[in-house]
């Protein structure tokens, strides 16, 4: 049997800024698709424009954070950018915008967390 080398992590970075104290990162790409059907059955496939969305967790830093979700939820008709890697692969989320946010903290365990929630206009390639 083959030994294959993995990665365990996937960079990312948003308006080109590394996101260093990210724990989690989910990036998922959704694509309309049906099957169209007529009177006289199956017509055929039918796909929509894809919508590439995603989550990020964050360690809370003691200090000033790296990123202010507010500051990111209000980027204007631009969005922003968000790159990710996925072993050599890179990816570009262009024209991205901040759906939602949220902060989560435990006390007795020492978690705090905040979580961001994009979607993109555009997943491509780089």
């Amino acid at each position: 049997m083959a030994t294959i080398a993995l990665t365990g992590q996937v960079r990312c970075t948003i308006n080109h800024l590394p996101t260093i104290t990210a724990t989690n990162v989910t990036i998922t790409y959704d694509k309309p698709s049906t099957i169209r059907k007529g009177a006289y059955g199956v017509i055929g496939p039918v796909q929509g424009i894809g919508n590439p969305s995603g989550t990020m967790t964050f360690a809370v830093q003691a200090d000033k954070q790296s990123f202010n979700f507010l500051a990111l939820s209000n980027a204007g008709p631009e969005g922003i950018q968000i790159t990710f890697e996925e072993g050599l692969d890179r990816y570009l989320i262009s024209g991205a915008v901040v759906s939602g946010f949220d902060l989560t903290n435990d006390p007795g365990a020492g978690n705090a967390d905040k979580s961001l929630k994009f979607i993109g206009s555009e997943m491509t390639p780089l």
